[in-house]
């Protein structure tokens, strides 16, 4: 998992952390408001997988291009592609926790309409 996160970069943690304060504060909020803290930690969870996936696209290409002749034309698509990959795990782990904050937004609205 801490592979996953290095790979990825640092935009991956302050994703982890949104996550999981948006859970904690949804659980201190009155329940009518609850759905609405974990939607919004979600939508920031996104942005910060956008950010993080376009962070780590610029870094390749520009590592790429800064390389320049130094390394072998064959070497650069399988740079790329490297570098993809790992870019790609910003939008792995945001996918995966916008899922479980629009789940539990889903299960708190639920709970708070069947509760009145």
């Amino acid at each position: 998992m801490l592979a996953f996160m290095h790979e990825g970069g640092f935009a991956m943690w302050p994703a982890l952390v949104v996550a999981l304060v948006s859970v904690g504060w949804a659980w201190t909020s009155p329940l009518a408001q609850r759905a609405g803290v974990l939607c919004g930690g979600a939508v920031l969870v996104v942005g910060l997988g956008v950010l993080g996936f376009s962070l780590g696209i610029h870094a390749t290409v520009h590592g790429l291009q800064a390389a320049g002749s130094t390394i072998p034309a064959a070497d650069h698509v399988k740079l790329l592609a490297q570098g993809l990959r790992e870019s790609a795990n910003n939008g792995v782990l945001s996918g995966g926790l916008v899922v479980m904050l629009g789940a539990l937004a889903f299960m708190v609205r639920h709970h708070a309409t069947s509760s009145r």
